[in-house]
């Protein structure tokens, strides 16, 4: 970003975002001299540079003071360039302020307006806002487009490494984590190469907001802090509040809430000082949650309270609706279901009428739990399935995971199997999404940065050829071995994370993710080959009475023992799996009912003869069983909802049997 006014103005411009405090200071001395020898030139430049630093520090009523001053000259000066910085910035404020019409107004103007020199590099600045405007509304997509219309208009570094940092953010937003890293470690080596230094704040702050999302905590934090440590050197009020928000954010996700509330404390106490109204509601609300974690009820009402009157006041409704549902699962919690159920329906009203999807699925999902507590079935499962379909248009995967996992419970405790196995397909079939969308996420995030460092690497070996060429070619040759090495343990991880998806972490047996394909793949070959498949379901029978009676460490060698029982007489052909819980799944092929029978019966046998006095001298461990050798029901799913139907039986006919 170049500025076209007076020469003594230049040097400050160049520091604004180096050396914010001596850009300001040599601003106004420039100013003070400009306005005694009556030089309007002078004078508007000063005070568009002096709004620029005063705007990065977030003192918008100073920054507009300058430049509805600075208009005034440019207007006189006809100076159509400067009037165009003028009202860029002013959209600028606008933004940042949450007046996102007005903030458009702003940047369709100087796109309209093309009368100058600098007219195309004005205009890539005007797509960029207007980009991020649209981003702050919720339109990613508009916003991703008017991103890289801007990058295709000649601009100088300071807006093409703006741009590339703004459309990170919609990457990120959209879930494509793979580009918003790609742009976002562009724009971070934009921002260094030209000094940019709070841009390197926010750059980093980025990066720390990409890794958080995919859950790679360690280098979050390490992006947070380093943005930190750059803010606090710049005295930058904003991008403090900023970063010391999301740590907060990071810090209760790992579980520790004092960190959490410590620095939301510290991001609020900035924000009510530099008047961002919008950052102090999150912040209020982000203590409410973190208090009502610690089940610090009073705490977290004032909170929530004074969260809901600030953003009242402001106008923040889509704020609201998200405060009112928190008062509303506050309220749940402590057993208020009168003034619960009040503040959800706010919530759900308010949603809808601003058209918020996103906080009108979670309010559904958790008037559902609600109407569960309260014991209104029907309109439990009501809200939970208008829940699911909404988050299932919107692709919310942990949402969707949720409401199927709670509406199998709802139809299994009423006995209607057929929709109860309908939504732990969906269920299964959800976790399957999540577990391949983390894992295949946090390897490609390792991988592109590895790929983007290498090439910067390359082109700064070519740029120091001519000086040190020998030196710089070892340092390559000793960088990309260790590359190597880090790219083997790169492979030899994800190889592991393969492994670690298939295996049950406490019993050494396959998972039931595994169990489920492995069972499709028999069921296929049974039928192809008209070849019998027997499928069982064991249960430890009263594991919750031994975890209460003996302890939970005891509960967990009874499962590690009983695993090891199950597999001891088994083929190779066969596979015993964990299922969940308590429960076991065997996949026994080519064997019928008959001889399926003969093995649960066994196994039955053994655990209840094995030696558990050796753990505790009362324990005693018994297994009951559900069988299906029938085809008939015509999928591996139906077989597996038939022998868990057989396992119910076996259960209510006193335990210890097995039942086909």
């Amino acid at each position: 970003m170049t500025l076209t006014g007076p020469a003594d103005v230049a040097e400050a411009w160049a520091l604004r975002r180096t050396d914010p405090a001596r850009a300001q200071a040599l601003s106004r001395d420039l100013l003070s001299a400009a306005t005694g020898r009556g030089d309007l030139r002078g004078s508007a430049y000063a005070r568009l540079t002096l709004a620029f630093c005063q705007l990065d520090a977030a003192d918008y009523g100073v920054a507009a003071e300058h430049l509805t001053e600075a208009a005034a000259h440019f207007a006189a000066l006809a100076d159509a360039a400067g009037g165009a910085e003028v009202e860029l910035l002013q959209g600028v404020i606008a933004c940042r302020r949450g007046r996102y019409d007005a903030a458009l107004e702003k940047m369709v103007a100087v796109l309209e307006s093309s009368e100058h020199p600098n007219a195309e590099a004005i205009q890539a600045r005007a797509l960029m806002y207007a980009g991020e405007v649209y981003g702050y509304r919720g339109d990613f997509e508009r916003s991703r487009d008017l991103l890289h219309r801007a990058l295709t208009l000649s601009a100088d570094p300071y807006t093409t490494s703006e741009n590339l940092l703004v459309l990170s953010r919609t990457y990120r937003s959209l879930g494509e984590y793979e580009r918003a890293l790609r742009y976002g470690l562009e724009a971070l080596a934009g921002k260094r190469s030209s000094g940019d230094l709070l841009g390197e704040a926010y750059a980093l702050n980025n990066l720390g907001l990409i890794y958080h999302d995919p859950y790679d905590s360690a280098q979050a934090l390490s992006y947070y802090l380093q943005g930190l440590a750059l803010s606090e050197k710049l005295g930058n009020r904003r991008s403090k509040m900023a970063l010391l928000g999301n740590l907060g954010e990071l810090y209760a996700d790992l579980g520790d809430h004092e960190k959490a509330i410590e620095y939301t404390h510290q991001s609020l106490t900035l924000s009510e000082e530099i008047g961002s109204q919008h950052t102090a509601g999150i912040s209020l609300e982000g203590l409410g949650i973190f208090y009502a974690r610690l089940e610090d009820h009073v705490s977290a009402l004032n909170f929530y309270r004074r969260a809901l009157e600030l953003r009242e006041k402001i106008g923040d409704k889509q704020g609201q609706a998200s405060t009112l549902h928190h008062l509303g699962a506050l309220y749940g919690a402590t057993f208020q279901g009168e003034q619960a159920s009040g503040y959800y329906h706010q919530s759900l009203t308010l949603a809808r009428e601003i058209g918020h999807p996103y906080t009108e699925a979670r309010v559904l999902a958790s008037l559902g739990g609600f109407y569960v507590q309260e014991d209104q079935l029907q309109e439990a499962r009501r809200h939970f399935e208008d829940a699911l379909a909404l988050a299932q248009q919107m692709k919310l995967l942990g949402l969707v995971r949720d409401c199927s996992e709670a509406l199998y419970s709802l139809y299994k405790r009423q006995l209607d199997f057929g929709r109860a196995l309908s939504y732990l397909e969906t269920l299964h079939e959800t976790d399957r999404t999540l577990a391949d969308e983390r894992a295949a996420r946090r390897t490609q995030l390792l991988l592109i940065q590895f790929d983007l460092e290498r090439t910067q690497q390359a082109a700064e070996i070519q740029r120091l050829r001519n000086v040190e060429l020998a030196q710089a070619n070892r340092a390559l040759h000793e960088k990309n071995r260790q590359n190597a090495k880090l790219l083997e343990r790169l492979r030899e991880q994800a190889k592991r994370l393969q492994q670690q998806a298939t295996e049950d972490s406490l019993t050494g047996l396959y998972n039931r993710r595994y169990a489920e394909r492995h069972l499709k793949k028999e069921f296929r070959r049974a039928g192809r080959y008209s070849r019998p498949l027997t499928i069982a379901i064991a249960d430890i029978d009263n594991l919750k009475e031994i975890n209460d009676t003996f302890s939970h460490a005891v509960g967990d060698s009874v499962l590690r023992t009983v695993a090891d029982l199950l597999t001891a007489p088994l083929r190779p052909a066969d596979i015993a799996a964990r299922y969940g819980g308590e429960e076991f799944v065997l996949v026994l092929p080519e064997t019928d009912a008959a001889g399926g029978r003969v093995v649960c019966e066994k196994l039955c046998r053994a655990v209840e003869a094995h030696p558990w006095h050796d753990l505790h001298p009362d324990l005693r461990v018994t297994l009951s069983v559900g069988l299906c050798s029938d085809f008939g029901p015509g999928s591996h799913e139906k077989m597996l909802a038939a022998a868990d139907n057989n396992l119910y039986r076996a259960k209510c006919g006193g335990k210890n049997q097995v039942v086909t």
